[in-house]
This record gives C-alpha cells, structure tokens and sequence, in this order.
C-alpha cells in the first residue's frame, strides 16, 4: 500500500472545470482546485478570503421583480474627482433615476433640487444596452433608442447635466427602400456655344468639386449626340457630392444637353458652371427643377441611432447604427460633432461598413493598441495609424462573435466573451503575425461562467495585489479572473453571497456591485450598492464606532430585521446575533461593530493521484491519513469539519481573543474512499491567507 505526500504550493490554475478532474497529466491539475469558494489567488499562489462587500447605500425605492440597474464609473481625476452613477428604478421617485456618489458617499442636493437623485431619460429595462465613453468631464452615452446625451459635471460635486449635443452635419444616406424620402429630380441644362470642335475638351464644376477632362464629341449624328450623354454621366457620376444614384444625359435641342440627376443623386444642387480645357468651348447652364433628395441622415428618430461610442485620435467613434448596424463613423479631428466627411481630407470625417459575406452587427469597440470592432460574429481592428478617409480600411482577424457585454482591457489585453456567453477570450496581437489571435481564457474553468450579464476589469499598479477581471452570471452568482500575464497566469475562482449580483463596475482600483437580497421583516427586496473591501468580512456590511455599549440600535440593522447576522467587534469574531427591529444585543460591551450577512470560504484540492513507473494511484480506493497547511494570519479554519488549534494554554490567556496565527497546521484524519481531498473552510468572519497544502494519502 504506496502512501504519498501530495503537496500543492500555488494554487495559480484556480478553480478546475469538473471535466478535467482526472487529467493528471497536466500541470494545471497541481496547480488547480476543485473548489475555492469565495476566495482569491494573489500573484504569489496564495489563496486568500475575499473581501467583504461593505454597503454603500441601499438604493431606496427598489420593488421586487427584475429591476434593470447599472453602474457606470466617471473618472476626472486620478486623484480626487471619482464618482460613481448608479442607475437604479425608483417608483417613488418617478422611476428610472440617476444616483451619484463620490468617496463612497451619496451626493446630495443635486442641481439644487434638494433630491440626491436626477431622473434618467433611459427606462430602466434599457439600462443594460448603455455604451459610453468619456473625454476630460463630458462623458457621451449612446442607446440605439435614443439620440445620444451627454453627461457633464458641473463647478460642484452636485451639478450634473444630461443634455443632447447638436451634430452638425449628421451623414447622409441613400436607405433606399419604403420609408426613403420620395426623391425629385434635379434638372440642368447644358447649352454649348463657341462652334465646339471635336476633340475639344471642357470640365464641369459642380458644388466646388471639378469633373475629369470632358472630351467633346460633335453634335450632327446621333452616335455623336449618344457619346456627350454618355461622357457627360459618367464624368459627373464619378464626383463624390453626386452618391450612388442615377445621372441622365439627354440631348433636347441642337447643342443642347440636359442633365437630370434622379433616385439616389437626387438633390438641389447650386448651379452647375463649365469652362473649356482646349478649343473654344463656351457653356451656358441653367437650372429647371430644384432636387429634393432620397437621402437622410444616418441616424434620426425614425431610423434609431448609434449603438456604441468610443474616442479614438481625436475623434468621436460612433458604431452599430440601429438601422446601419455594420457601419462605423468618426468625427473631424478635433470636432467631434462635427460629422462632415467633406472632400476626403486627412482631418475629414469617415465612414466605413464592414462589408463581409454575413451579417456582422457591430456589438462594441474598444480603444487599445488598434481600434478595435467586436460584432456579433467575427472581430477586427483598423490597422492604419493615424486613420484618415484615405487609410481606414478594417481588417477582418478572429471569427468568435462577441457578445452583448461590453469587453474589457486587462494586462494587455482585450477581454471579450464569445456570443453565446460561454467562453471569455482575449483579443492579443501577435508581433510576430502581425494580426490579431483569441485564445481563450477561461477554457479551465468554463463551468464558471454562466450567461454573463456584465464583466469589469481591475487594473492593479502594485505587485503584490495582481489584476483582476469580475464577472457577474445571469444566476446571480459572480467570479473572478485573477490575471499575470508575465507568469502566464489565468487563475478563476467563484463567489457567492446570500443575494443575487446585478453589475459590477471598477472605479480606479475601488470594485463595486449593486445585489439583490430578499429579508428583512417584511420580507422585501432591497438593492445594495456595495464594495468589495478587505477590512470587512461579512457582505451587505456596515461598522460603527461609538461609545462602548452592548445594545446597538441603528437604523443601518433595519435591513436584516428577524434575521441572523454575524458580528465584529472590535476587531474580534463575536457570536452570531439576530436583529430585533433594528437593534442587537451583545454579550459584552465593544466601541467599535461591524455586522453583515456570512459568507464561507471552501478550498478543495484536486483529488490526491500518484503516477509513478510501478504504480498508478488514479481513482482508486484511498485512505486520507494526514493534512498540513502553511497559513499567514488566519483564524477559524477547520479542515473535513473540524476546527484548528487557535488557543495554546501555555500561551495564550483563557479570558483574551485569540491572535491570528501563521505557521504549520496540521490535521489527522482517518477517511476511506476514492479520489480524496480535505476540505477547508472557515468558521465566522475571520482573516484567512492559505500558502500551502499538503496531505498524505495511502492508496490500495
């Protein structure tokens, strides 16, 4: 009977799909975990308690049901000017509403109103399609619905404006179909003098744009007579003020030419003018009919507006046009309401579809080392840099299909989920191809991911924290991607609480959720702002600090009336205490509580497997003799259930807390049956970091 020390020093797979729990062969398989609920894996391996999820302000008003929210950060300055906008329903309040909040506080008064709120043109089911970007304190939010606002911080903390900027000129476009404009054509005649000769040459000039050479090719036959109506069409056909449509020449009387510009060309024009390139040409041209035209503006009430919105070298991206959902259009350099593709100039506006042989509905862009267009069924970037009308060409690179959540920029790349919301890829470009691969980064732990709702991105600035992505499921539970991309590391652990996430945002380094819980004495729904923060240790949480006293009457209690909380105080575990209306009472008096809802953490390893050339210990019957772990600063943990030494009598005084420990722990245990692991966890709100594990097996 072989007996084996299965030692795991980093836990830098993260939690491992149930699929691959017999693939030994692997590396990731050590370094994986069956489970590690509820706790995170630092740059170092270690695995970690999550924070708590400190509340922030219950977003008042909220009713039960499926109630659309959503946070959006807006980010000044780095250092001081950070605020939050929660969009939230309030039926009392008029529905969909705008909350701010600036250092983890509510602004009040906004606009003067007296109301810590301003009302959201958006309903609160189209929160989710949001898109938005931000250039210095103006921030543009688009919806395909709505024509876009702008969001502009005021002088003060409560002065915001929702406005809707002027686009002055917005694109035209030829829809060509029912709801087009009726079109009238625009007629000019040509009228030739000056006994033209053939093989002379002259040049129209039409809205300030000149035709190629002309060449003149008589006026006694009707060939000659067919060739001018020919030469004329297609000379003006070419210019670009003329679009797609259709130009008729028709000669109407001896060395007279008519020109009807119909359909797609139709217009009023300003009056043609001509002048001759060799041979004495004089043209004489009047106007007959005035053009009204078959184009619109690309977005408009009746044609729905831009989807997605992004800056990019000085330009206003606008993408994903309701009614041109292939289609993407930057502003003037420097003007970026100003759409004017005008005559092609580098500082011009552009306009480009993505022309493929499918359906490509543009679902996001992303500003990064390229810009970036997800769609629904492929990805691609513009190469060029700077882009300008003359270099805009987009190249099609991967073919996953994004899906509705907006991606994400982490450690370098581009986080996207793949259109049926399983799979999270990363948009990377290849030195080497110089084009764009998409591996995936959750393929190991798919099982995570379940229908994503919405994803944020935590970019950390220092070495020991790492970057981390968080994303919520339709479920309402959440995981999080912990990323070092220089150790190639991907490493996903899921977290849960007794309530159901809804959005995520990151605001600086600071992560946010808003969360659903049903309690309290009557039972209702309420919605958390909450933050994750390590100081705390239960979600749903506050502390206070007062005098010291046993009897805590706070109206923050009123939330978990009837219910069971678990309590600090003073920094110590307490006993878990069960709300009276809004107030508990401890055994002992402390300054200083902290309350909230429990959360556990689990960490499983991968079940024990030797391998060696005389012997394969893979799914067989197994003895779980002995388990060490190296902790740092932990209380609490218990291992199968039962709990670790945290009280040394030679030590440690009977009537004091104990301290947290860091060292050796070790557990002996007697347990028969296949494919074993311990399990850790932790009782009550208690500092937990695992460095190490290591159990002995004895294997038949």
């Amino acid at each position: 009977m072989p007996r084996a020390n299965l030692v795991k020093s980093a836990f830098t797979s993260g939690v491992l799909d149930p699929r691959l729990f017999s693939r030994v062969d692997i590396a990731h398989y050590e370094r994986g975990l069956q489970q590690g609920t509820n706790c995170i894996i630092t740059p170092f391996g270690n695995l970690q308690r999550r924070g708590g999820l400190r509340r922030i302000n219950i977003l008042t008003g909220a009713a039960p049901g499926v109630i659309g929210t959503r946070l959006i950060p807006f980010s000044y300055n780095s250092n001081t000017d950070q605020y939050l906008l929660a969009f939230v329903y309030n039926a009392a309040f008029g529905g969909a509403i705008i909350q701010f909040y600036k250092n983890d506080s509510q602004i009040a008064n906004i606009n003067g109103t007296g109301n810590g709120y301003m009302a959201s043109p958006w309903l609160h089911t189209e929160f989710a399609a949001l898109r938005f970007a931000q250039t210095a304190d103006v921030m543009v939010v688009t919806h395909e619905n709505y024509a876009p606002r702008t969001i502009v911080r005021g002088a003060a903390d409560n002065l915001w404006t929702i406005a809707t900027p002027t686009f002055a000129p917005i694109p035209q476009i030829d829809y060509n179909d029912a709801a087009s404009p009726v079109p009238t054509s625009e007629v000019q005649t040509i009228t030739f003098a000056g006994v033209p000769v053939v093989g002379n040459t002259y040049k129209l000039d039409l809205e300030g744009v000149l035709t190629e050479a002309i060449t003149w090719a008589g006026d006694a036959t009707a060939d000659d007579q067919a060739a001018n109506n020919q030469r004329i069409s297609k000379a003006l056909a070419k210019l670009y003020v003329t679009g797609p449509g259709d130009i008729v020449v028709a000669r109407t009387g001896a060395l007279v030419y008519t020109v009807t510009f119909q359909n797609g060309s139709a217009r009023s024009y300003k009056l043609m003018t001509g002048f001759s390139i060799t041979g004495p040409i004089t043209l004489a041209i009047v106007k007959t009919t005035n053009g009204v035209p078959r184009t619109e503006p690309l977005w408009s009430a009746g044609r729905g507006y831009p989807r997605h919105v992004c800056f990019w070298e000085n330009r206003m991206v606008l993408a994903g046009f309701k009614s041109k959902p292939q289609t993407v259009g930057m502003s003037v350099i420097n003007d970026p309401y100003n759409f004017n593709t005008g005559e092609g100039l580098d500082d011009d506006a552009i306009l480009r579809t993505l022309e493929t042989d499918q359906q490509n509905k543009i679902v996001a862009l992303v500003p990064s080392k390229h810009l970036q267009v997800f769609t629904e069924g492929a990805e691609f970037y513009f190469p060029d840099q700077p882009v300008t009308p003359g270099a805009s060409g987009v190249i099609p690179q991967t073919a996953y299909g994004c899906s509705a959540v907006r991606p994400v920029v982490l450690d370098g790349a581009t986080l996207f989920l793949e259109e049926k919301g399983r799979g999270l890829r990363q948009f990377l470009f290849s030195q080497l191809e110089e084009a764009y691969q998409g591996p995936s980064a959750s393929r190991l732990s798919s099982h995570l991911l379940n229908a994503p709702v919405d994803m944020a991105a935590c970019q950390s600035s220092e070495d020991d924290t790492g970057s981390f992505l968080y994303v919520v499921n339709a479920d309402g539970t959440a995981a999080a991607m912990m990323s070092e991309r220089s150790e190639e590391i991907l490493a996903w652990t899921p977290f849960t609480t007794l309530g159901q996430v809804k959005n995520v945002a990151v605001l600086t380094d600071q992560v946010y959720f808003i969360v659903r819980y049903n309690g309290g004495g009557a039972g209702l729904d309420r919605y958390s702002l909450v933050k994750l923060d390590s100081d705390y240790y239960m979600d749903d949480s506050n502390q206070f600090t007062q005098a010291a006293t046993v009897t805590w009457n706070l109206s923050e209690l009123a939330a978990f009336a009837g219910q069971s909380i678990q309590v600090r105080g003073d920094g110590q575990a307490l006993p878990d205490e069960i709300v009276a209306g809004q107030i508990i009472t401890l055994d002992n008096p402390v300054s200083t509580l902290q309350w909230g809802l429990a959360f556990a953490p689990i960490i499983k390893p991968m079940p024990a497997a030797l391998v060696t050339q005389n012997f394969q210990g893979v799914n067989r019957q197994e003895r779980l003799c002995r388990v060490r772990v190296n902790i740092m600063s932990t209380l609490g943990l218990m291992c199968d259930g039962e709990p670790m030494d945290d009280r040394f009598l030679d030590v440690t005084p009977l009537d004091t807390a104990p301290t947290a420990l860091s060292g050796v722990v070790e557990w002996t245990l007697a347990e028969w049956g296949e494919n074993l692991a311990p399990t850790l966890t932790q009782d009550g709100p208690l500092p937990l970091t695992l460095r190490s594990l290591e159990f002995e097996v004895e294997m038949h």
